[in-house]
């Protein structure tokens, strides 16, 4: 009986290798504030699905620590927790998938430190993008090969990783967004004017729009057909009274409203 027990462990090991080892790209994301380093690590394997794998290094980590500490990880909601996260983050698939995967990226600088790096080493045929969670208005990186980008705007604490495996798509079809987006404006307050992104993630019409609190519609952002892609438009209130505005973005079936706060 010990020795089936034992067997079965054995076989268990040993399919357990097996499976981590399926791993078809396995990248690092090294993060550093000049005094700590920390390792990321993210990529495709064709067994990866939507929940954690332990196999794979993809084990939710511990609470943040307090915030005097440097701390960096995903918080990838498929994979658990967005207040925990963790250090490694595979998706399903292989190098010459043609795909996109995007990481969300969590951080906390820690005590006295001036600036954040993120090191990136990207193989032939992998490219990507950082950028703020405001569309990229403060932030917005392109991937390619080895390089950095470092972050000194430290009010920032979380950014998105879109990583793009090529495959055989065309290079304007790797780098469309996934998804249509409203993005929220900056500055914001604002004060006479603010800047506004939006996401097209297909071709077709779009319409942005500002209305007051009244509903009634003081200006006309953007109209028109556009392709995929990211766009901007700022927005000059100098004629407006102060107060709460809106705006709308109606894309094909995608509508979404935010506001905004004219200061005088």
């Amino acid at each position: 009986m010990k020795t089936t027990g034992l067997a079965l462990l054995i076989i268990l090991l040993c399919s357990g290798l097996a499976v981590a080892q399926q791993v078809q790209v396995d990248l690092p994301l090294i993060v550093t504030n000049g005094a700590a380093v920390r390792t990321l690590h993210f990529g495709l394997a064709p067994s990866a699905g939507d929940g954690q794998d332990i196999l794979m290094g993809e084990i939710e980590l511990p609470p943040a620590p307090p915030a005097g500490a440097f701390d960096v990880r995903f918080t990838t909601v498929h994979l658990g927790s967005d207040l925990q996260g963790q250090s490694a983050d595979y998706r399903c698939g292989k190098l010459e998938s043609s795909t996109a995967t995007l990481y969300r990226l969590k951080f906390q600088p820690g005590d006295g430190t001036d600036a954040i790096a993120f090191t990136y080493d990207l193989p032939k045929g992998v490219t990507g993008r950082l950028s703020d969670r405001l569309g990229g208005i403060v932030v917005d990186h392109a991937m390619s090969a080895r390089g950095t980008c470092t972050l000194a705007n430290l009010a920032l604490s979380e950014l998105d990783m879109e990583i793009f495996w090529t495959g055989d798509r065309p290079a304007a079809d790797r780098h469309a967004p996934l998804t249509f987006g409203l993005h929220p404006s900056y500055p914001n307050p604002f004060n006479p004017s603010t800047t506004m992104q939006y996401s097209v993630a297909a071709t077709g019409h779009v319409l942005l729009r500002v209305f007051d609190v009244t509903g009634r519609e003081v200006a006309t952002l953007e109209e028109g057909i556009r392709e995929p892609g990211r766009y901007s438009v700022v927005w000059d209130a100098a004629d407006l009274a102060g107060g709460v505005y809106f705006y709308r973005l109606t894309a094909g079936g995608f509508t979404e409203t935010r506001s905004v706060v004219l200061l005088k």
